[in-house]
Order: structure tokens, then C-alpha cells, then sequence
């Protein structure tokens, strides 16, 4: 009987999913957000790409965002085994697909699980390292005190040999509290508790990435689902983020339910992302974007028929260096001779509709200069 209750959740969500896709950005948003609530998943529309030069909502120009967090805890003794089975399986299939992931770290099952905590660390893939307290402590309780936070954190910094730099913080059980310790802690990014389809929102002084479907033992045989969740995204340009717990992919002790279920999920990410559809990245590389991209301007200098001229600046004097993507508009008759950033020749990628070119732009302190010639 549970099983049929399962699959009946599962067809219903496929079917709004399906009119959802079809419909895509261009719908009635009265109609998408309510066939979303249906499914328990919030909406708020994105809003229309800017007229060139613009920069990009994501990086390489692309539709979506997709990134995946990860809580790596043990709060109950069934979970030991699992958790280290499904750890391993995690980044075989991350280093398989090159799918970078968010891993948030409990010191307390760091400590108990080394090895794989070395798995994560020494992979072949760029994974963030975030924190996830060390005693998988509930921030929202009023005898969480800020010093118990510091504590908490700073124990978590001690047991991974961190000093400084994390920028990823995920609640215990999406209970959430405690930002301005948080952002006093240099803490810029946080996973809200809600389930929504949209843009990174800053909220509560950190960018709040929502995530929008959850992977347990339920998720058994739901590939297709979770790849609908991708074209969702895709299709209302907004981020798909998974996420789940190492153990909460592994059934009786047995990883193959790990495999079997986000194989087809990463395989299809990867071919997506290759094709430009999805930008592939960590919550730490999607805030720090949305961030730079927030503070960026573009001036035009010089613009005629056949070159134009653009200045790049930043308005915070002490940003990191970040790549930003910036989108031109191709005037009609003409094509893209050359762009020059700096003086110097630079790459440029032409969109399929052949009316803009995306050029990468590292953001600074600095002033850059794009200067562009048609023909």
C-alpha cells in the first residue's frame, strides 16, 4: 500500500512537472506557482534577461544554475556504516561526471570518519568544504547561545585543519538562526529551509540558495523525476539544487541504490552542462557570482557601427577577483571580428539565435576594459 501511495505522489509529480516544462518562463505565473504549490514547492519568477551588455544571471551565459549540498553527519549509530558506503560512492560518481559538490561538514562525524572526510578532500573534483556545526547542533533553540555557535564552529575549523576562507554554512535539520554571528564569521552563503524555484535571494544578511528536491530511500527509481527538476530549472532560468545525506542514499547498507539513482542524474547534469544549458557549480561559486555580478557596471566608452568600446568596473574597492560573464549585442547584418579585453585578444562564444556573444571578464579591483570590432 505504501509503495502505491509512492507511486502515486511520484506519476502526480511528473504529470505538473510535464505542463510545468511545456509552459516554461514565458507562462502564466499565477498558474505555474500554484501547480508548484501543489507539490510543495515555492515560486518566484526571474527576471527577464537585460538588454545587452548585460551580465549574465549565470556564469557562461547559461539558463540554469545546478549545484548539490551534501550534509555529512552521523546522528544515530544505524547511520555509521552507511554514511562512509554512501561518502565513497558520492565521489566516485562526482569524479565520474566532474560534478563539483558542496560537502557540509559535522566536525563530530569528521572525527569519527577520516578516511572519507580525505575522500572529499583529495578528490580529483574541486569540492567546497562548508560547515555544518560539530555536534549537528539546532541553531533555532533559545539556549543556542551566539558563543555556543562560535564554539561549535570554531571546534569544526579545528578537527578539518581550517583557518579561514569557508563561505558555506548549512543548518542542522534547516533550522535556521544566528545570522549576524554567522556573517560576523565571514560566513556568506547558508541552504533555506523552504523549497523553492528561483534565483539566489540574499536574505538575512547571507545569499540564500533554496533547494528544490531532496534525495532518500523514496527516491528509488525517480531518475526521470529528478532530470525533470533540471529542465524545470532550465526552463524558468532559475537553480536546481539537490540535495541529501550519504546515508539517506544507501539502503541496507548497500551503496547500489547511491549509484543506480544519481548515476542517470549526473550523466544527464554533465550533458546538459556541456551543451551550455546548466552552469555546474558549488553554493559557495553561485553566491560569490550573484554577488560580484550585483556590484558589477558596465559603461559604454565608444560605440559606432563597426566597434564599441565598454569599461568593467566593480563597486566594492576590496572584491576577489571573480569571472564574470558579459553579454553584446551583435548588430544586425554584422559579425564579431575581434574583442579585445585589456589590449589584449580575447575568447568569445556567439549564442545560437547569432544576436549577442558572451565574453568572460575577471572582476576586480580593477577597472577592465572590452573593446570590440565588427565586420
Amino acid at each position: 500500500m505504501a509503495f502505491s501511495s509512492l507511486a502515486l505522489k511520484r506519476f502526480a509529480r511528473v504529470l505538473i512537472l510535464s505542463i510545468l516544462i511545456r509552459l516554461g518562463s514565458d507562462g502564466n505565473k499565477w498558474f505555474s506557482r500554484n501547480l508548484l504549490g501543489l507539490i510543495r514547492v515555492g515560486f518566484e519568477p526571474v527576471r527577464k534577461r537585460q538588454a545587452p551588455p548585460s551580465i549574465s544571471q549565470y556564469k557562461y551565459g547559461a539558463d540554469a544554475a545546478f549545484c548539490i549540498s551534501i550534509d555529512f553527519d552521523i546522528t544515530k549509530e544505524s547511520r555509521r556504516i552507511p554514511n562512509a558506503l554512501g561518502t565513497r560512492a558520492i565521489v566516485e560518481l562526482a569524479e565520474k561526471y566532474n560534478i563539483p559538490m558542496t560537502w557540509a561538514i559535522c566536525g563530530q562525524a569528521a572525527a569519527e570518519q577520516p578516511e572519507e572526510i580525505g575522500l572529499i578532500r583529495n578528490s580529483n573534483v574541486r569540492h567546497e568544504i562548508g560547515i555544518h556545526t560539530y555536534t549537528h547542533l539546532d541553531m533555532s533553540l533559545p539556549s543556542t547561545s551566539p558563543e555556543l555557535v562560535k564554539s561549535e564552529i570554531g571546534r569544526c575549523f579545528e578537527e578539518l585543519n581550517i583557518k579561514h576562507g569557508v563561505k558555506t554554512f548549512i543548518f542542522p535539520w534547516n533550522k535556521i538562526g544566528h545570522f549576524e554571528t554567522l556573517s560576523n564569521l565571514g560566513f556568506t552563503t547558508y541552504r533555506g529551509a523552504d523549497r523553492k524555484l528561483r534565483y539566489p535571494v540574499m536574505e538575512n544578511g547571507l545569499w540564500n540558495i533554496s533547494p528544490l528536491y531532496y534525495v532518500d530511500a523514496r527516491s528509488e527509481g525517480a531518475s526521470k523525476l529528478m532530470k525533470m527538476y533540471v529542465d524545470l530549472a532550465i526552463g524558468y532560468r532559475s537553480v536546481c539544487h539537490i540535495w541529501f545525506h550519504p546515508w539517506s542514499v544507501v539502503v541496507d547498507k548497500d551503496d547500489k541504490f547511491a549509484r543506480y539513482t544519481l548515476d542517470p542524474l549526473l550523466e544527464y547534469v554533465e550533458r546538459e552542462g556541456k551543451k551550455g544549458k546548466v552552469w555546474i557549480c558549488t553554493l559557495e561559486e553561485l553566491s560569490t557570482y550573484c554577488q560580484v555580478a550585483k556590484e558589477t557596471t558596465i559603461t559604454t566608452l565608444e560605440e559606432s557601427g563597426l566597434a564599441g568600446k565598454f569599461a568593467v568596473r566593480s563597486s566594492q574597492p576590496n572584491i576577489p577577483e571573480t569571472e564574470v560573464t558579459i553579454e553584446f549585442m551583435i548588430l544586425e547584418g554584422k559579425a564579431v571580428e575581434s574583442v579585445e579585453l585589456d589590449g589584449e585578444s580575447t575568447k568569445f562564444s556567439v549564442t545560437e539565435d547569432n544576436k549577442r556573444f558572451k565574453v568572460q571578464v575577471p572582476v576586480g579591483t580593477h577597472e577592465r576594459i572590452v573593446e570590440v570590432k565588427f565586420r
